[in-house]
């Protein structure tokens, strides 16, 4: 390898007319033009090469500056690479009506890739076919622009250079880097161009667009495996041409697609002009795709892109239409899903909605490229266009999946989700009002309350459900099938319908069948130690009273949301439904509960707090305006409360406001 002063011997021997203390002064110069970046060695090859001095030994340059290291804004920079792909030169007309072209053509080393942008007389080497694919070069005095991508790009204007090195001649960077294919696992944000090869998952319908310009584009989505992962790759145009006949299971070759980030900021490869993409009609090797292993339901989180589950059918809605925003139909379905640790809504789209008619109960489905969404605190599995979905599949897995049970779930041991069959007595009478959506609909809501011997729910039934309900009395016994089950604003665990609900009106009842369903009380059994309990569960415990804090109360809430409502001016009025005629009472009493192993806070709400403070809602509320005091009913009436043994049942759930955990009473004794 020559060092500066082999090739300052070759310079001298080739130009006699030029002096030692030149040669070095224009070395000098140009490690100077690099602000230092340039070693003798490289400024002098530099040198020599102007000279028109072929260097057949084998020389290395070292640039100081890596590709991974530029930031936008930087000027005369100097860096040293690898040609990887080269566009052709785009005529344009600028502002002052004057002719002007650029080129670009990506170099890399092994830190990352750039593309290099040329300006006017300086795109004339691409127009000259003086800059090919594999070439070693050199750019200097470049500076950092943002692409329209977003990415750093170097432009080289009249101040800068284009080098191209000598083809016996290599980099510190060329040798180390190849013009490989990468795996998707190791694709990265940081990758700007880059090359794979993948196996077809499948495909989406080519999509067709006008732009702002009114010229028509299309676009077109593929998903891709290799032995490591899954991508989505975005082809763009005249690209769509080239690949809208691929079927499921052929292969694709990318080269120099772009890495973006899609929705939900998932890495995608965009396949325009600047990129290339071939059906391979034959493989010297075949892409071995990893087992199949779908993911459990309660691991399901918002936001998941390329989701594969396999769950047994539970229910099946019907197919509707909608309009979207940007203008249109869309049709959506829904349908859920069930496996061994819970239960999701999955909403087919557009073109997936036509396999709803195919679909049974009991079936079970894989769902493949799904993605998930939060919608109301709820995480939701969407199929679009990009998803498959195979019904019955033959695999091992389908016959694990549990059974759909035939029978009525406990109350107390209802699960956040869809529930097949909850069974209870009406343990107040049925309250139906008409609410107006913010779409303007009037939709009309039953609110009532279910019990069983293990424990009570509040409940909301719509539209048909609830005319049905209306006026059915205390007592009546129900069997709502496919029972959707949430969180409600106090933490208690609360019933909806939706639109595959189904009510069943068993028995109509009376009171005495209430009070004794009552009197009986709960089956309580299994006690859990305090310490033991964590959030989610749905706890047993025994323990004695320490304290009844004096947040606990009683006071007038909207017999719409429940929520506590004010008295202004003489009219009852509440924040979310506006003015209410009449409100209903609430009592809410918190304690801390306490065992050998620790403490934690037990709420009891209406009716259980009346039960637990053995006074009627009517009496409680009379207290409070006699005494003017919210709290006046427990002081007076659960002055006895503190040491007193109790066994209950609730759903542990986090103290939002005071932190820890806390328990929301279902039973008690």
């Amino acid at each position: 390898m020559l060092n500066h002063e082999d090739i300052i011997a070759k310079i001298l021997s080739l130009h006699p007319d030029l002096t030692r203390e030149t040669i070095m002064d224009m070395i000098n110069k140009k490690r100077e033009d690099a602000e230092k970046l340039l070693t003798m060695d490289g400024a002098a090859y530099i040198v020599a090469n102007e000279l028109d001095l072929d260097l057949s030994d084998e020389i290395t340059l070292k640039a100081k500056i890596d590709i991974k290291d530029l930031i936008v804004g930087s000027n005369d920079v100097s860096i040293t690479g690898v040609v990887r792909t080269v566009y052709p030169i785009t005529t344009f007309t600028r502002n002052d009506g004057k002719a002007g072209q650029v080129a670009r053509f990506v170099v890399s080393d092994e830190t990352g890739t750039i593309a290099i942008v040329l300006w006017d007389e300086k795109a004339e080497i691409i127009k000259q076919g003086k800059i090919s694919p594999n070439l070693n070069i050199r750019i200097e005095h470049g500076y950092v622009k943002t692409s329209l991508n977003g990415r750093p790009e170097i432009n080289v204007g009249q101040k800068g250079a284009v080098i191209i090195l000598s083809p016996n001649s290599r980099t510190d960077r060329s040798d180390t880097f190849k013009r490989g294919f990468k795996k998707i696992r190791k694709i990265t944000e940081d990758d700007y161009y880059i090359n794979l090869v993948g196996i077809v998952l499948s495909t989406s319908p080519v999509t067709v667009f006008m732009r702002k310009d009114n010229s028509k584009g299309q676009v077109m989505r593929v998903r891709i495996a290799d032995e490591t992962g899954r991508i989505r790759i975005v082809l763009w145009d005249e690209k769509v041409n080239q690949v809208k006949k691929v079927k499921k299971n052929q292969y694709l070759r990318i080269t120099d697609g772009q890495v973006r980030k899609g929705l939900g900021n998932v890495l995608e490869i965009h396949i325009g002009r600047f990129s290339q993409v071939i059906i391979l009609p034959k493989v010297t090797r075949k892409i071995n795709l990893p087992s199949f292993v779908p993911i459990k339901i309660d691991r399901l989180t918002s936001d998941m892109s390329d989701v594969d589950i396999l769950g047994r059918v539970v229910s099946v809605g019907n197919s509707r239409e909608f309009s979207r925003r940007s203008g249109g139909i869309g049709q959506i379905g829904d349908l859920f899903l069930m496996d061994e640790t819970g239960t999701i809504r999955l909403s087919l789209w557009d073109g997936q909605v036509d396999i709803l008619d195919k679909i049974s109960v009991g079936d079970t489905i894989l769902v493949g490229g799904a993605y998930t969404r939060e919608y109301f605190n709820f995480i939701g599995l969407n199929l679009g266009k990009m998803g498959t979905l195979t019904i019955n599949p033959d695999m091992k897995e389908a016959k694990t999946l549990p059974k759909i049970s035939k029978e009525a779930t406990p109350i107390g041991q209802l699960k956040i989700g869809l529930n097949s069959i909850v069974e209870g007595m009406l343990s107040e009478i049925p309250s139906v009002r008409i609410i107006t959506t913010k779409d303007g609909r009037e939709m009309t809501v039953a609110s009532f309350r279910l019990k069983d011997e293990t424990g009570e729910i509040q409940g909301s039934l719509w539209r048909e459900l609830a005319n049905t309900i209306d006026g059915l009395p205390v007592g009546t016994i129900l069997q709502i099938k496919n029972a959707f089950i949430r969180i409600g604003y106090n933490g208690n665990l609360e019933l909806s319908s939706r639109s595959i609900t189904e009510l069943e009106v068993k028995q109509k009842g009376n009171e005495e069948q209430l009070k004794t369903l009552f009197e009986r009380g709960p089956e309580l059994s299994n006690f859990q130690k305090i310490s033991d309990i964590k959030e989610g569960d749905i706890a047993t415990v025994e323990g004695k009273i320490i304290e009844v804090e004096p947040n606990s109360k009683v006071y007038p809430a909207c017999p719409k949301c429940r929520r506590r409502i004010n008295e202004e001016e003489d009219v009852w009025v509440c924040e979310r439904c506006g003015e209410i005629a009449q409100p209903i009472y609430r009592m809410v009493i918190n304690i801390m509960l306490e065992d050998d192993s620790g403490q934690i806070k037990a709420i009891f709400w209406s009716p259980l707090a009346e039960k637990l403070l053995n006074i009627d809602l009517e009496s409680a509320w009379k207290m409070v305006i006699e005494s003017g005091d919210e709290n006046n009913p427990i002081e007076v009436m659960g002055k006895d409360l503190t040491g007193k043994e109790l066994k209950l049942t609730g759903r542990v759930t986090t103290d939002l406001y005071q932190g820890g955990l806390r328990l929301t009473v279902d039973t008690f004794e």
